[in-house]
């Protein structure tokens, strides 16, 4: 049993421009208090030996269904972990996530990709596999976690467009002084 999600969107910046974004400290703390989550804490930000580390801990509550609540808290502890190959020629870049999620019995493993687009965009995807271990009820836990990563997912573009915007706008202000 697993439960595969994919994303795919195109950001108006270069891969090199997205993934210094994605991995700013204050980007990932900003991007974390607008998606509601608590306690975010980075555990680690650094290259090291060519590979850049990003480890990040925090707590999200969900609403749970009717049939969760025995199995599946209320407010989790998610760590999450990518590790960025080095970039190519035009700065595209790949990852490997590992998402662990407290107290339920889940695995979350999947990549991300910045790919160049005419060296001024960028396309991000990323793909999630969900697995659970849960016997008989494995498939409702896959399905409610990866609806909660979806809905999350897309709160984390929803900001890199508010990010990019604000980016923009401050570059105007600076062309227009």
């Amino acid at each position: 049993m697993t439960e595969h999600i994919e994303f795919s969107w195109v950001y108006d910046a270069n891969p090199h421009d997205v993934f210094r974004m994605v991995t700013r400290l204050d980007h990932l703390e900003e991007k974390a208090e607008y998606l509601g989550h608590r306690g975010h804490r980075m555990l680690e930000l650094r290259e090291r030996e060519g590979l850049f580390r990003s480890i990040t801990q925090r707590q999200v509550d969900v609403e749970l269904p009717r049939w969760a609540p025995g199995f599946v808290l209320p407010r989790n502890t998610i760590t999450q972990t990518q590790l960025w190959g080095a970039p190519s020629y035009d700065g595209s870049r790949r990852y490997d996530a590992h998402i662990e999620v407290g107290g339920i019995p889940v695995t979350i493993d999947g990549e991300g990709v910045l790919a160049g687009v005419q060296y001024t965009a960028t396309r991000y995807d990323i793909r999630l596999d969900v697995r659970s271990t849960f016997p008989l009820i494995g498939r409702r836990v896959e399905k409610f976690v990866a609806a909660q990563f979806e809905y999350a997912i897309n709160g984390e573009h929803d900001f890199r467009m508010l990010w990019l915007g604000r980016r923009g706008q401050q570059q105007h202000s600076a062309w227009g002084s």
